[in-house]
């Protein structure tokens, strides 16, 4: 099968304890302005030529030694190995630098300067050596420090990622003084790429210390705009008045870079509706059938878990709880239909979202929608708490387990799309882990169902936006108009609020899990619906740009939002990872792709690498 957990194709190197090391392509960005430190090393000559490329990828082969080695209660260090695989020989100075960790709690300790995008580095041959061809450098070792000790499964959590830049001095004075396309405004925007990359990068330095000094009262933060389009650093509160906790020289990130508390009551949830809400045309289920609870008694005739159903904001459009003839929409109510059979179900059975059909490089066809949508959906009845997995296998059903009618939580055979055949693993912790970030990292909440032939379509209901592009938007702007079409508040719209999120997000009973390098979104609508609520997971979110180049073009797959009736505030995974993750494409029905046909007709090639700035 295209998509087996044994063959996963992963975007980043993993050394944890007992991982093989392996070997890492680098990718080029901007030069530096610090001045490498001198540095002897005795795997280099001293004679070379000038070096007039920065890009090393073709050229140097970077082998991370396995696991993350303590030398001390905070201090660490990791081995690599640097070889040089090209026909020639290359003269330094070069440097590494380091773009993940897997700890965002773990910093380089005395790196040797840093990107102006505030990435460290640390230099591995100084300038006049050269390292010759088909030569290694010595094994470099990079140290690091923490907050704390790090425990034996924290450090199985390492992941670092590198790359190599050649750095001389007059190279980087050259390139800073030339004109380039990131010191240009941003269309439409009062800041260029280079000004957003340099408050990212100040807004990732200074999460954890917001974290840790807010008391538990700090969530997260993002890179967003305030009113006068200025950016700024984003601050997931509990309440007003939490930057009083925060000493000046934390919360003044920087002189030119303001900060603003976003008060969001309790940290995101990413956890489906397990209420049974069931509606027909857009209307709620008549009394007097399965909830029909006596209104004068105040319903106390529900059964276990039931809801009043309210009435629908669009009731113009097909209603998603619905089932659907084959093959479904995309965008309608699903669930995992075995995942709970073994527990009292009535109380217990949920409703998630089909977000859109993809195709693998054989035309197999695949739905693809959340972890805690399609895979696991953790009650307080989990044997492994820490751990959100799933069972290759199982089924998944549309209408939902929760929205099947007339009874609800019943298992039809003929409800079946296909079954379970991969997803991503969320290891949970402690709020307290969260905020001081040593709990593991996660990028994405993803898992994929193949499809039995015929079940599933490519576009959403009648009356919604459609088929999506199958063109992915990598690089969404703050303020991009956005829309979706989800199994609870059906189609809605909004704008992109929030960029490079990194937050604490709930999935049930206090076990949070943490992401980086989210999007947030949000309806800014006055008294308008919000952009989602509980069982629109799993919904694919897409560009709204009507007539524009990029309209319906996926920007990623939400997945958590606010507390419910809080805050208008929606977090979305970024696609280019999902899709590389399960080597994947968006299938928008046309039957023509760059490297193949739709899986309608044929294979079509997905993507094997996420953009450089996902990583």
């Amino acid at each position: 099968m295209a998509l087996m957990r044994a063959a996963r194709l992963r975007w980043k190197i993993l050394t944890g304890l007992g991982c093989i090391a392996g070997l890492m392509l680098l990718t080029w960005r901007a030069p530096a302005q610090d001045e490498p430190a001198d540095r002897n090393n005795a795997a280099a000559e001293d004679s070379a030529a000038p070096h007039e490329e920065f890009d090393l990828r073709d050229k140097l082969e970077i082998t991370v030694v396995p696991g993350l080695r303590s030398t001390g209660r905070a201090k660490h260090f990791a081995a690599v190995n640097v070889k040089n695989i090209s026909e020639e020989d290359i003269a330094g100075p070069i440097v590494l630098v380091v773009e993940e960790t897997g700890l965002i709690s773990l910093k380089v300790q005395e790196p040797t300067g840093e990107l102006e995008t505030g990435e460290p580095y640390v230099e591995v041959l100084a300038e006049g050596r050269t390292l010759r061809a088909g030569r290694s450098l010595r094994t470099q070792k990079i140290e690091f420090t923490s907050e704390d000790r790090l425990s034996l499964d924290q450090r199985r959590q390492f992941s670092l990622e590198l790359r190599a830049l050649y750095l001389p001095e007059d190279e980087r004075t050259a390139d800073n003084d030339a004109e380039s396309d990131d010191d240009e405004n941003i269309p439409g925007k009062s800041y260029s790429e280079k000004d957003f990359d340099r408050v990212a990068a100040l807004q990732e330095k200074m999460t954890i210390p917001f974290m840790q000094k807010g008391n538990g009262l700090v969530y997260g933060t993002a890179v967003a705009e305030n009113v006068e389009g200025e950016l700024v650093v984003k601050v997931y509160a509990q309440r007003e008045g939490v930057d009083d906790l925060l000493p000046d020289e934390i919360k003044d990130v920087d002189k030119t870079v303001g900060v603003e508390i976003f008060v969001i009551g309790e940290p995101f949830s990413a956890v489906p509706e397990t209420g049974h809400t069931i509606y027909v045309d857009g209307k709620p289920y008549p009394a007097g059938s399965n909830f029909g609870a006596d209104e004068d008694d105040g319903g106390s005739g529900a059964e276990p878990g039931a809801q009043r159903a309210t009435e629908r904001p669009l009731p113009t459009i097909t209603d998603p709880t619905l089932r659907f003839p084959r093959p479904v929409p995309i965008g309608v109510s699903i669930s995992n239909a075995d995942r709970l059979l073994d527990i009292p179900p009535r109380a217990l059975c949920y409703s998630g979202t089909l977000g859109c059909r993809c195709v693998d490089a054989l035309g197999n066809q695949y739905i693809l929608t959340n972890n805690h949508v399609g895979a696991t959906f953790c009650v307080p009845a989990c044997a492994n708490p820490l751990l959100l997995t799933g069972v290759v296998g199982e089924r998944i059903v549309q209408p939902s387990t929760g929205d099947k009618l007339p009874i609800p939580c019943v298992l039809d055979p003929a409800d079946v799309l296909g079954v379970l055949v991969d997803w991503e693993d969320l290891v949970t912790a402690t709020a307290d882990a969260c905020a001081a970030g040593t709990a593991p990292v996660h990028y994405m909440d993803a898992a994929v169902i193949q499809c039995d032939p015929g079940t599933t379509g490519f576009s959403t209901p009648p009356g919604g936006w459609g088929a999506p592009s199958r063109t992915v938007k990598n690089k969404p702007r703050l303020s991009d108009r956005v829309q979706k079409y989800g199994r609870t508040t059906i189609q809605t719209e909004g704008n992109i609020t929030g960029l490079n999120v990194a937050a604490c997000v709930n999935y049930g009973g206090n076990r949070l899990v943490l992401f980086l390098k989210q999007i947030e979104c949000a309806n800014l609508t006055a008294f308008a619906a919000p952009l989602s609520q509980g069982g629109d997971s799993g919904s694919l979110v897409v560009i709204k740009n009507p007539g524009g180049a990029d309209d319906r073009q996926p920007v990623g797959l939400l997945f958590a939002g606010g507390p419910a009736g809080a805050v208008d505030a929606t977090l979305a995974n970024p696609l280019p990872p999902i899709l590389a993750r399960f080597g994947l494409t968006i299938d928008d029905g046309t039957g023509t792709f760059e490297n193949g046909v739709s899986g309608t007709m044929g294979g079509s090639i997905g993507p094997v690498d996420p953009p450089s700035e996902f990583k």
